[in-house]
């Protein structure tokens, strides 16, 4: 990979000439709206915020780093840059030739060039920003990873969730109750009597960032996946406080305790839905003990909000990839591409394209697609077409649900299914939601009488793009 920290993938970028500097904005909303603004239009450069107001030159916001296809294929460590199913496809293959490789320790890291103590322990030194007008607070959780250790087994995890800055030495934190790592293993301790340790990296390894938020197979930690991804151990220092693992190419750690029964009142925050979701409630707080950071630190952040939007290509990618491999795994023949919609957060509109072999196949796809683990959660609509439909182009999945599909035979509600807590369709005391397939193939018993369909293939359409460039720039 090209990069083996955060500076070196900002250099990465700089490099490809998609990187820019602003200088002097206020990190009260401006700085959050100037990048909602941004992550709303592909191919926009991955900015640095300098100079922000009431901080000192060098103390740094980085956004929009995954805004183009060719950051996202650096950040991965592609060598092709790939669009749709094919960057899918391509990331599954990446995955597949990797090994898992756990971290290797070392002494010393230059995020202990800072460090802040007892009394000296201040969130606000850092410029934390508020992203959203209504959100409760500043938030330094948003592209973090929060490190914990199952008491139990000892397997690490490094998760992605949301931390609001309550006050100088307290984060309020956002866990959705569905199977979440972090509190889970906040739990066991606590039913010990015992305080969980945990840390909040802020700025750190993109690497590591790829799988903080996504749903890791049990007894694996982040750290393994990432090391695979790098083919070469992340390098990690152990904690004198906590005891955890810290990767030593951060830029930011946060390290403190989750306390049983120590609740603190959190929110609103504009969250990946569109929608202000969870409002204010009291949630579990972390206690900070200790700050460290580099010189000239840089807080990477990764600020939910209204989708289709940058933010959401790499979730689409990575969920995608997930419930693919799920369908196989459950032996669902013929998957011919996942694509989990922008449009849809990356987790509500998820379509599946196979080559029907058998009648119900489609249902068979549509019924895993929807229920595996990666979709299980707030899954709202499953779309389920033909192999020829380009599923990552929303026009093709609405022409093929319109002209392919009769609502009386084509569409399955299925109820009391798992809500969630940013469910914004449902009251906020409701648990359950409903889901819905949409079988948009050819009926499987006349299919092969179907109107042919007009136009070229995408495979000639490829052709003619590269044979006549002037008329596609």
């Amino acid at each position: 990979m090209q990069y083996r920290d955060l500076r070196e993938f900002i250099g990465a970028v700089e490099k490809m000439g998609e990187l820019s500097v602003v200088k002097g904005v206020d990190w009260d909303v401006d700085l959050g709206e100037i990048t909602d603004v941004l992550v709303h239009q592909l191919d926009t450069p991955m900015a640095v915020f300098d100079e922000i107001k009431d901080y000192l030159p060098g103390f740094r916001v980085a956004v929009n780093f995954t805004g183009s296809y060719k950051r996202l294929a650096l950040l991965l460590g592609m060598e092709e840059v790939e669009t749709g199913v094919r960057l899918v496809r391509a990331w599954r293959e990446l995955r597949a030739q990797r090994r898992l490789l756990p971290p290797t320790p070392v002494i010393g890291s230059p995020v202990q060039e800072n460090i802040r103590e007892g009394k000296e322990v201040d969130l606000f030194e850092l410029p934390v920003p508020k992203w959203h007008a209504h959100d409760g607070g500043r938030y330094i959780g948003t592209a973090s990873m929060t490190i914990t250790r199952d008491p139990e087994n000892g397997v690490v995890n490094l998760g992605t969730y949301r931390h609001q800055v309550i006050d100088e030495k307290t984060l309020g934190c956002f866990f959705n109750e569905y199977g979440r790592h972090a509190l889970v293993h906040a739990r066991k301790y606590h039913q010990r009597g015992e305080s969980c340790p945990v840390a909040v990296v802020v700025g750190g390894d993109p690497a590591l960032f790829v799988f903080s938020p996504t749903h890791v197979p049990e007894g694996i930690s982040e750290y393994d996946c990432a090391g695979g991804l790098r083919g070469e151990p992340i390098p990690v220092f152990i904690s004198d406080l906590t005891g955890l693992p810290l990767p030593a190419s951060a830029e930011i750690i946060v390290e403190g305790e989750m306390r049983p029964g120590d609740e603190v009142k959190e929110g609103p925050f504009g969250e990946w839905t569109g929608y202000y979701g969870a409002p204010e409630a009291r949630r579990p707080a972390i206690r900070v003990n200790r700050i460290m950071f580099r010189h000239n630190p840089i807080i990477l952040g990764y600020s939910p909000c209204r989708p289709p939007s940058n933010n959401t290509l790499l979730r689409s990618l990575q969920a995608s990839a997930t419930i693919w491999d799920a369908m196989e795994a459950a032996g669902v023949p013929e998957v011919k591409g996942v694509w989990c919609h922008e449009s849809g957060g990356g987790r509500l509109f998820n379509v599946v394209a196979i080559k029907q072999l058998f009648p119900g196949h489609a249902r068979q796809a549509g019924l895993i697609a929807s229920h595996c683990r990666e979709a299980i959660r707030m899954g709202r609509y499953v779309v389920v077409t033909d192999e020829d439909i380009d599923i990552a182009n929303l026009s093709e999945v609405v022409w093929a649900m319109s002209t392919r599909s009769d609502p009386r035979r084509s569409i399955e509600i299925i109820s009391r299914t798992l809500g969630g807590d940013l469910n914004t369709a449902a009251p906020p005391e409701e648990v359950y939601t409903s889901r819905a397939i949409i079988d948009a193939c050819r009926p499987f018993e006349w299919k092969d009488r179907f109107a042919p369909t007009v136009g070229v293939s995408p495979e000639r359409a490829r052709e003619i793009k590269r044979k006549w460039p002037e008329l596609f720039r």
